[in-house]
């Protein structure tokens, strides 16, 4: 009885932590911490389309290519994120301040870099 009591009670404590996890992915921006409520108040995006235009996958294939090569071809700044991810550390990642128009400044700037290749 012992032992079942100690397994329920583990099994209870690890179902609890991956409640509190997925509560987290639903209602936060895994990239740049905004809540999910701040995000549809706003009405310019839904949640799901704010969290695609971060590209989550472009970080996590960043960092697996960072692990696969070796330390000594580390430019500076692969060098200092490899650090930061072995230290556990997410403040690489780019905070999106708000801006109306993000998406314009972009566009131009993409233009401009067009414009002199």
């Amino acid at each position: 009885n012992i032992i079942s009591g100690i397994l329920i009670d583990t099994f209870s404590g690890l179902r609890e932590k991956k409640e509190g996890i997925d509560e987290d992915k639903g209602s936060y921006c895994f990239i740049c911490n905004k809540a999910k409520s701040d995000i549809e108040k706003e009405g310019e995006m839904t949640f799901k389309e704010h969290i695609q235009i971060h590209h989550l996958w472009n970080y996590a294939f960043y960092i697996y290519c960072l692990e696969k090569k070796d330390e000594t071809d580390y430019t500076g700044i692969e060098y200092d994120i490899y650090n930061k991810i072995a230290e556990e550390t997410v403040d690489w990642f780019p905070l999106i301040k708000e801006d109306a128009d993000l998406e314009t400044k972009f566009q131009a700037l993409d233009a401009s870099l067009a414009d002199s290749a």
